[in-house]
């Protein structure tokens, strides 16, 4: 596809996976960026290979032989106010032959989450195929959803659900809210569930108790352990052993028992930290591939990322011990999961991460990456140069982002001719001329085990100018308060074409913090004039602004886009 390259585009996503492309592993694995852009809660990995993502928005992708494809697996409608969303997704474990998928998403105007199952054929969901298995109790807050789903060695769904803000609830027998509950795949309910003869309805899918917000789990299937992530509130983020009929204590207890009188049947965490070394324990998963790429001190062992330190350890689940630290440098890692063949795979949810609900509605910042062991410190490439497209005159700009042992140089191509001193991983191309549209250009990394040539990128130049947006409103003058509506207007002039219509505009708001950005309109266009009403409740530090961008775009593919930032009034 035709992509300008402009200043805007490089200002909005060049925060997207900044740390990923520098994420720092043990020498000899690979970090590739595999999907960029993305709305990401969770993922799984079907046996064939490809890749399932839930989106917060709804929408599930899916990833096959690395390349994401155009069209969703399918859209659900869902409730997506802070962290309300689509978190869960679970293959059955016979999907080869029922092709059934599992979501749990929060359902619109009824403040609850649900379990249904959905049938796939090929890479769609079955229209109408929509089975609700469960449907949960209805929350205090937008908070505290949970969701994360995996299938047992005994064929069970266990499925974590969050205490929806109001934390006596996981201590309560009276709703499904902080729990794990294990049912079966039609969602009914397993006669040996621990509570089963002392509980009625769908109460008796409580299999474990005690827990605030278990964002992921995770069971292993030659153990049988079955872990889970407790998000932790003031004190301590911990790692789970869940067993049928065990209490995790909160809100009574957070992380070990001291002096608190403990509840029934109470299980102290397996591993919990303090948050001098984080504050949201978010992805978690075994490494037990069919086969097993990574060296043998990884065999068996649990990774585990914090969300805000922004990395992934390695525990060893018989021990309780960490073992290394396998990542670091991970812009919000929240998601992991592990194909037959070996390939480690990790979402990066990217965005500011610190809980405000404006982050934890929507982001475009989320990535999934693949890590693999090749065992040599030879060049590798996290991140392809892409496609140009640019008018006469305008200068190219092609780069890379590459790792491997020791110092690497940079030599880019042309058509096959070295272009001199082109020793960066950054290529610019001055200027750019109607001769050189069709060119190719690519670039060989090497270091002292060996060289790599990246893919080839097209460079497309055509004889003709880009259009002249104004936004005419806002003027950059004016401040803002919570609640104000932002009256957005713009129109566009074009050499070839005059006046540009209100559908060749496209509008984007991001919400700055300090050095990140975030969306908070998502893109919109068809339109010359909108209003975006300022939320009320949101990012409280003072370093804030919205920057509003118009994009022009003419007949030709050329497209131009300038931004307004507009300031908080502050007292």
């Amino acid at each position: 596809m035709k992509q300008a390259l402009l200043g805007w585009y490089f200002c909005i996503f060049s925060i997207t996976g900044l740390f990923s492309q520098n994420a720092q592993l043990p020498e000899g694995f690979n970090n590739v960026r595999i999907a960029e852009g993305l709305d990401p809660t969770t993922m799984t990995i079907a046996p064939d290979g490809r890749v399932f993502i839930a989106e917060k928005n709804g929408r599930i992708l899916i990833v096959q032989n690395d390349q994401l494809l155009p069209d969703p697996f399918v859209t659900i409608q869902v409730d997506n106010q802070n962290e309300r969303g689509l978190s869960g997704i679970a293959l059955d474990p016979h999907f080869e032959h029922n092709h059934f998928v599992y979501i749990y998403y929060s359902v619109p105007g009824q403040n609850r989450n649900r379990i249904s199952r959905l049938t796939a054929n090929g890479n769609l969901a079955i229209p109408g195929s929509e089975m609700i298995l469960m449907d949960l109790d209805p929350m205090a807050g937008f908070i505290h959803n949970a969701g994360n789903m995996r299938f047992g060695t005994d064929e069970k769904l266990y499925v974590a659900t969050g205490d929806g803000a109001q934390a006596s609830a996981s201590q309560s027998f009276q709703n499904l809210l902080g729990k794990i509950l294990r049912i079966n795949k039609d969602g009914s309910i397993p006669e040996d569930n621990p509570f089963y003869s002392t509980l009625s309805g769908n109460l008796r899918a409580i299999y474990a108790l005690g827990l605030r917000n278990p964002f992921t789990i995770d069971l292993s299937l030659e153990t049988g352990k079955l872990f889970a992530n407790d998000v932790g509130g003031s004190q301590y983020e911990e790692v789970n052993d869940i067993q049928s009929g065990k209490n995790y204590g909160w809100p009574v207890i957070e992380g070990p028992i001291t002096s608190q009188t403990p509840p029934q049947n109470y299980q102290d965490p397996f591993y919990y930290y303090d948050h001098s070394l984080g504050c949201a324990i978010t992805g978690g998963g075994f490494y037990e591939p069919e086969i097993k790429q990574f060296p043998p001190e990884y065999h068996g062992k649990y990774f585990f990322g914090d969300y805000c330190q922004n990395y992934v350890k390695v525990l060893n689940p018989e021990t309780g011990e960490v073992e290394s630290t396998f990542i670091t440098q991970v812009e919000r890692p929240i998601a992991f999961s592990v194909s037959q063949n070996g390939a480690f795979y990790y979402i990066s949810r990217g965005g500011l991460g610190g809980g405000s609900p404006q982050d934890n509605t929507s982001s475009s910042n989320g990535s999934l990456w693949k890590v693999e062991y090749t065992g040599s410190g030879l060049p590798y490439i996290s991140i392809q140069p892409g496609d140009v497209f640019l008018a006469v005159g305008e200068d190219a700009v092609f780069s890379v982002n590459a790792s491997g042992s020791g110092s690497l140089t940079y030599t880019w191509f042309k058509d096959g001719e070295v272009i001199p001193n082109s020793n960066d991983p950054v290529l610019v191309y001055p200027e750019v001329a109607l001769e050189d549209n069709g060119s190719l250009f690519w670039c060989v990394i090497s270091n002292a085990e060996g060289s790599l040539t990246t893919q080839e990128a097209l460079l497309e130049v055509i004889d003709a100018t880009r259009p002249e947006p104004t936004i005419e409103s806002p003027d950059g003058t004016g401040l803002y308060h919570a609640g104000d509506t932002l009256i957005i207007t713009g129109m566009a002039q074009d050499a070839q074409d005059g006046p540009l219509s209100p559908e060749q505009l496209t509008w984007v708001i991001n919400f700055h913090h300090r050095d990140h950005a975030h969306p908070a309109l998502s893109t919109t266009s068809g339109v010359d004039s909108l209003g975006y009403i300022i939320p009320r409740i949101g990012e409280l530090d003072d370093n804030v602004w919205y920057r509003v961008y118009l994009t022009a775009t003419n007949s030709a593919g050329l497209s131009k886009t300038p931004f307004v930032d507009v300031f908080p009034e502050k007292t």
